[in-house]
């Protein structure tokens, strides 16, 4: 029994390494003629810091675009409830 069960899984086992040694030669052949590689998926604390620091740019650049706008929006009157000297 225990023959059995090793030459079952010897069956399925051997394809499935002799397509992976394939794939990957394939792949390494590819990447050295040029082929583009991908890019690593990118672990939570490196998605969290890029995501903090996306965010931050984002705030600062409406923080600029109000600041912008304001300044493009000035008509020279005096605004309502402040000082009129």
């Amino acid at each position: 029994m225990p023959y059995i069960v090793a030459g079952i899984v010897l069956l399925f086992l051997c394809p499935s390494l002799w397509f992976a040694y394939r794939q990957g030669l394939k792949d390494g052949l590819a990447i050295r003629e040029g082929a583009k590689t991908i890019e690593p998926i990118p672990t939570p604390v490196e998605y969290i810091e890029k995501r903090r620091e996306a965010k931050e740019v984002k705030r600062q650049e409406d923080l600029f675009a109000t600041g912008l706008n304001n300044l493009m929006a000035y008509t020279g009157k005096p605004q309502e409830g402040g000082e009129n000297k």
